[in-house]
């Protein structure tokens, strides 16, 4: 598996939605999803950052505002002499691939047609969304004719005949948002442009095509625009054609006219090999600053997929425009295109790498505090009330009736009490200040008045003396209001008032920042007394979501399958399974992981049925990146400085990446026992969770290593950039490890060796005599027997082993995850496949003895341990499934995988070897 590939074989309908919106590529100020440029069952989309109008549901008009899909710049088709034009749908077609190269943003498509005549017909493609200059996007289609030769019919097309139509349940909504089409021709190039119906803003787009030869036919219809070329080709040879796009519209900076500038802008565009070498660079100097490296390759590649889509979506572009967090990306039109809470696990991981985005992102907020302050005005309260749902000019966007699709009935929407995010935009502002160490101006009065608003919300009841807030909701949708009230709202929601209880604790630290004081004693003695007697409830020793909650009737828990009963959630948000990994990452690391695991697969296996098709889940994707760095790492910053305190689980292994910290730039590599930060400090952590030491590092004479990078680098005629690419690090790493002693890990130095065609040893100094006294010990490993309860002990954690057993075809060794629960060994496996097949006597109560081996060996502290368990296999059969399904042990090779195998240990041995 490429970590950096995402790819799809065939051609399935079915799942053209899910790769549309996989497959988005964009550059934080446009995208546009994966959609085929030749397919009859797509759902084209491509969306401006922040560019809204209202809608109509129903008959009835709705203030609420969609992202409006604009027209598409995509279409492409072909035909063979004779042939109809060519949809994917009812061609015949012999092979047909797409591919999505996460590292350079380039989206691949190559099939083989075969028409009704016999032509083969191979198409090549490659497609981007510029991340060098955001105006631009292209499309390049090379055909090569294999036994025939002939005319090639070709048509693009730029299309207006587009609506909102992406969701299902939105479709009683008006999607028709374009009006006023006009398209034309000047000097080679077409263009088209639209205006928004209610905004009005208008949107022109520009095409140049280039191809071999220049003749083509102009076919202009009111709402589109195509050109018509012929190539000729040979059998055997290719031609290509590609399409050359500028979206802009009236809404941008610096423009007079949309159309005259995109027709500007792709008349000075590059030709397409030069502007993909441009946008290669551009994702290039990205991904060294966003470089975060999981081991496990599969991991790896959703890690990247996560990072990628997040960057398209909230990119250096985006700093400069007036735009928020959309939570379902510029990837469909879920949500349409709202500005929730998502930021709250955005900007966490943003903040360390591009401060500058973090910093436009809360721009967006600020912009729009007068109208929060209006809002908290008109409600009866003081300071800033921001909406749960916001668009374009920072009302609330909040549906207060909602249309049931099923039932036709309007129904009353209480969700715009949610009123927790407030308190998450304040939580990104201190975020910003500790990972920066600046606090604008601008920034704590955002931060203060929504402390003022939250001030002014609580009230003291004095029959307790403790505060409380009433008539909100929190952050779990399905409770809104109590059993039979007429009004929505809860009282006294657990997180709300104990986000409030930070906030205002957080007022105070920022005013000690500000040089003059813009709050009065009365008043901050006030925030001090709410913080010290605000009011949580609790009931059977644990904390109540709101007042009332353990007075609420049981869920029938047969009728909703669906709810996990053992932890009491429906998780019915993609970011329920990112805040359940983060809480029991230091309790329960088995839980953790399942949760984190689910979270990671979220959109790419499309887990909520056919949601990630309306858009990917920005917050959950954001989410699990944030919880590599701020939980599994460790990384905290605070007022006193960057704190690191890792617990990363086994399965993870070596967990790379790159932040910056108030104007330094720091590499950490670290797995479940060390961390190397810059390559100089080492950090060796005990079995403890919580303590650590200082630790020893892995090699000496660094001097010598960078001298020998640098002999090996010559050697090869490379330059930094490009042995740094191949060993996966940043060049500014690299030319430390150069110039001024280091010490990398030995994942690190293994990838090195590897990019210089040497060995760790040779990088290392092995072959060199050394003076007396100096360099490495000599190797004079030894070996130390482990008794059975700490070999016990030593695989408990769970992880990866292999199972040793003589099957039909000889002696067989397969890799499992597995866990040890209750004392037994227990994986899953397939159905029929070799564990199922040849681990069976066929008589009742006869078993197979296998062989079970755990290993581990760590390169920086130079020792390692080997664990045998010797036992037979048990199949556990339907009846005693329910003994092992809470092991939370999770199939090697993913998928369902039913069939659990259990391994009774009859002999326990194992070794620790020392000084290897």
């Amino acid at each position: 598996m490429n970590p950096w590939v995402l790819s799809y074989e065939g051609f399935d309908p079915a799942s053209e939605g899910l790769r549309e919106a996989l497959c988005t590529l964009g550059n934080g100020r446009f995208a546009t999803r994966g959609a085929t440029p030749d397919g009859e069952l797509r759902t084209p989309g491509t969306y401006v950052a922040g560019c809204y109008l209202d809608s109509t549901v129903a008959g009835r008009t709705v203030t609420n505002e969609d992202l409006v899909n604009l027209p598409d710049w995509l279409p492409v088709t072909f035909a063979t002499p004779g042939s109809a034009w060519f949809r994917p749908e009812r061609a015949e077609l012999l092979d047909y691939r797409q591919e999505l190269d996460m590292r350079q943003g380039i989206l691949h498509r190559a099939l083989r047609w075969r028409d009704e005549s016999g032509r083969v017909t191979a198409v090549r493609q490659r497609r981007l969304v510029s991340m060098a200059d955001p105006r631009l996007a292209a499309l390049e289609t090379t055909f090569t004719a294999e036994n025939w030769s002939g005319p090639l019919r070709v048509r693009a097309t730029l299309d207006g005949r587009v609506t909102n139509s992406g969701v299902a349940r939105y479709r009683e909504l008006r999607g028709d948002h374009l009006t006023g089409h006009d398209t034309g021709d000047r000097n080679g190039l077409i263009w088209l442009t639209a205006t928004t119906r209610s905004s009005r803003i208008i949107v022109a787009l520009a095409c140049r095509t280039d191809t071999v030869s220049p003749a083509r036919e102009v076919i202009r219809e009111g709402d589109r625009i195509a050109t018509h070329h012929v190539l000729d080709l040979a059998r055997g040879e290719s031609a290509t054609l590609t399409k050359t796009v500028a979206l802009v519209t009236s809404r941008d900076s610096a423009v007079h006219d949309a159309r005259s500038a995109a027709i500007r802008a792709v008349r000075r565009a590059p030709r397409f090999d030069e502007l993909l070498a441009r946008h290669v660079a551009a994702w290039e100097r990205l991904w060294r600053d966003a470089r975060l490296e999981v081991a496990e390759p599969e991991l790896s590649q959703l890690v990247h997929l996560h990072v990628f889509h997040l960057l398209q979506t909230l990119s250096p572009h985006t700093a400069d425009l007036d735009v928020g967090v959309p939570a379902r990306g510029l990837h469909g039109e879920a949500y349409r295109g709202h500005v929730f809470w998502d930021e709250l696990f955005v900007l966490p991981w943003l903040n360390l790498r591009f401060p500058e985005i973090s910093l436009g992102l809360l721009r967006y907020r600020w912009r729009r505090l007068p109208e929060a302050r209006a809002a908290a005005r008109d409600a009866g309260y003081d300071g800033a009330m921001f909406p749960w749902q916001s668009g374009s000019d920072g009302r609330e966007e909040t549906q207060t009736l909602h249309l049931n699709p099923a039932s036709g009935r309007w129904l009353p929407d209480g969700s715009h009490l949610q009123r927790h995010i407030g308190p998450a935009i304040a939580y990104n502002v201190w975020q910003y200040y500790l990972a920066t160490g600046f606090m604008p101006p601008w920034c704590a009065e955002l931060l203060i008045e929504i402390a003022r608003f939250f001030a002014s919300l609580t009230v003291l009841d004095p029959a307790s003396g403790r505060y409380e807030i009433r008539g909100v909701m929190g952050p779990d949708e399905y409770h809104e209001r109590y059993p039979g009230a007429s009004s929505p709202g809860l009282a006294n929601n657990a997180y709300t008032n104990i986000m409030t209880v930070w906030l205002l604790s957080r007022a105070r630290d920022t005013l000690d920042l500000l040089p003059e004081p813009t709050a009065s004693e009365q008043e901050r003695a006030r925030w001090d007394d709410i913080t010290r007697r605000m009011r949580v409830d609790f009931h059977d020793g644990v904390i109540s979501q709101f007042t009332g909650y353990p007075d609420l009737l049981e869920l029938d828990w047969a009728r909703y399958r669906g709810v996990r009963r053992l932890d009491r959630t429906s998780h019915g948000s993609t970011l329920s399974a990112v805040v359940h990994a983060w809480v029991l990452s230091r309790s329960d690391r088995a839980r953790s992981w399942q949760f984190f695991a689910e979270a990671l697969f979220g959109d790419i296996n499309d887990i909520q049925g056919g949601t990630t098709a309306e858009g990917i889940h920005l917050g959950a994707m954001a989410g699990t990146l944030d919880l590599l760095q701020r939980c599994y790492l460790g990384l905290e910053p605070r007022p006193d400085g960057l704190h690191l305190n890792p617990l990363l689980p086994d399965r993870l292994g070596v967990l790379s990446l790159s932040i910056r910290f108030r104007g330094h730039q720091l590499l950490i590599d670290a797995d479940h026992r060390q961390a190397h930060i810059n390559g100089v400090e080492s950090l060796t952590f005990s079995s403890e969770p919580f303590a650590r030491r200082q630790g020893e590092t892995i090699m000496t004479s660094t001097g010598d290593l960078g001298r020998r990078i640098t002999y090996h680098r010559v050697r090869l005629g490379l330059t930094v950039d490009q042995v740094a690419e191949r060993a996966e690090m940043s060049p500014g790493y690299l030319q430390y490890l150069e110039e001024r002693p280091g010490t990398p890990t030995a994942e690190t130095m293994y990838r090195l060796a590897g990019a210089l065609e040497t060995t760790v040893d040779d990088l290392l100094g092995g072959g060199v005599d050394r003076p007396p006294g100096r360099g490495r010990a000599a190797g004079a490993p030894t070996l130390e027997s482990l008794d059975p309860e700490e070999c016990l002990k030593l695989i408990e954690p769970g992880g990866i082993g292999r199972v040793a057993f003589s099957g039909s075809h000889g002696p067989t060794v397969l890799p499992v995850n597995y866990r040890l629960h209750h004392g037994f060994i227990v994986f899953r496996t397939a159905p029929g496949g070799p564990m199922d097949q040849d681990l069976r006597t066929g008589v009742e109560g006869v078993e197979i003895k296998v062989g079970f081996e755990v290993d581990r060996i760590d390169d920086a502290q130079r020792e390692g341990w080997s664990v045998l368990i010797q036992g037979p296999a048990h199949h556990i059969s339907p009846d005693e499934l329910s003994e092992v399904t809470d092991s939370d042990v999770t199939p090697w090779a993913g998928g369902e995988r039913p069939l659990y195998i259990r391994i009774v240990p009859h002999q326990i041995t194992g070794r620790r070897i020392h000084h290897l």
